[in-house]
């Protein structure tokens, strides 16, 4: 059903990030631009913009979507394998898109790079993992300590763990056994954010890299653009700016929380939400900002009529800043809201698709063909 006042598209601004939702990888054409997001009694609700391209959002149960919306095969199975998840999460859900694609129903390259972000991701949460325990130690006064000898592969390794654990797990009220449980736990909320001082680069830190060069390149290109198509690509930079500055400003927060291993698993202990806060808010931000990129990175080497095409994509996957990030509310200087605003920048008897814009003849043709058709 649809909600909201009849300008939705313009007004409504989520309360939070949950609210907004999460970007899902569909491949069904109509889902293009939908996201998740959670709903009363452990449902999934799914918000796509307007079908007709007219104001307003439609939303619907994600369990009900394939009875009005013709799925691909690889959308019922990651609807199906979404349903299953036990809450929405960032986490969560780009696990499951990556064991679908890796399944092969969106492709064979798709599942080639599914298969390689997962081993990666296994990778970068076992090495935090263990760069979290062996800080955890030198804090405690373990300084001989060799990062290359530690291993969490095998039952004997981890058993090695737990007992270099031991001596420091009561000062927290725990076994070794749940200490490491614990420590576990916090790997993979850190393993997408990682550490300052660069022992591997991160999804965070890779997607803030590629979003760095996303508003100049824009902007180059706009400057070549009639009036219309130029202030498109300009807000659009403007919403790459405003979404790397507070996404590197969180990443710095995420960072200087996990500088002191002894101190964020106190917190952890005592607060889990203090600490998931802030190291799932630079995910939350860069959300569906991977996708944005890849389009315009696609789009470098085609000819302009294509890049246009690129940017009016890209206008309707901006996601929208939520109320509760603070100075950012109803403002109507905010670039994603002054998006939201414009009406579309195709000229008169322009193809959208190509760019292409009709001769006069070739407009007489086209309404003598219809009229001859009715």
């Amino acid at each position: 059903m649809s909600i909201g006042a009849p300008n939705l598209t313009t007004s409504w601004r989520p309360a939070t990030f949950v609210e907004r939702g999460l970007a899902v990888p569909f491949t069904s054409p109509l889902l293009g631009h939908a996201r998740i997001r959670p709903a009363r009694k452990g449902r999934v609700e799914l918000v796509m913009p307007n079908p007709a391209g007219g104001a307003g959002y439609y939303v619907l149960g994600l369990e009900g979507a394939q009875e009005v919306i013709r799925l691909t095969v690889h959308d019922r199975l990651l609807t199906e394998e979404l349903l299953k998840l036990p809450g929405i999460t960032p986490g969560g859900l780009r696990r499951a898109a990556r064991r679908v694609a890796g399944e092969g129903s969106a492709g064979r390259l798709a599942a080639e790079a599914a298969i390689a972000a997962s081993r990666r991701e296994e990778q970068d949460r076992l090495l935090t993992n263990v760069l979290l325990i062996v800080r955890l130690l030198r804090q405690a006064g373990n300084d001989t300590l060799d990062l290359r000898k530690l291993s969490l592969e095998g039952d004997a390794a981890r058993a090695e763990v737990r007992g270099l654990l031991a001596g420091i797990a009561p000062r927290f009220g725990l076994t070794p056994d749940e200490m490491f449980t614990e420590i576990e736990k916090l790997a993979e909320i850190a393993a997408p954010i990682g550490f300052a001082d660069g022992e591997f680069e991160s999804e965070a830190a890779q997607a803030i890299k590629t979003l760095r060069g996303f508003a100049p390149s824009v902007r180059q290109w706009a400057g070549l653009e009639q009036a219309a198509a130029r202030e498109a690509a300009e807000l659009l930079a403007d919403c790459g700016d405003l979404t790397l500055r507070e996404a590197e400003g969180a990443l710095n927060a995420a960072w200087k929380l996990l500088r002191d291993p002894l101190a964020v698993l106190r917190t952890w202990l005592s607060s889990r939400g203090e600490v998931l806060q802030t190291l799932a808010l630079p995910v939350w931000l860069l959300d569906g900002w991977a996708e944005i990129c890849q389009i315009w990175t696609n789009a470098a080497h085609e000819d302009r009529p294509a890049q246009r095409a690129a940017i009016e994509a890209i206008e309707a996957l901006v996601p929208v800043l939520p109320r509760e990030f603070g100075r950012y509310t109803e403002s109507d200087d905010l670039p994603d809201r002054k998006l939201r605003a414009r009406g579309r920048w195709v000229r008169l008897y322009e193809d959208w698709r190509t760019g292409r814009v009709l001769t006069t003849a070739a407009v007489a043709d086209n309404e003598a063909l219809r009229a001859a058709c009715a």
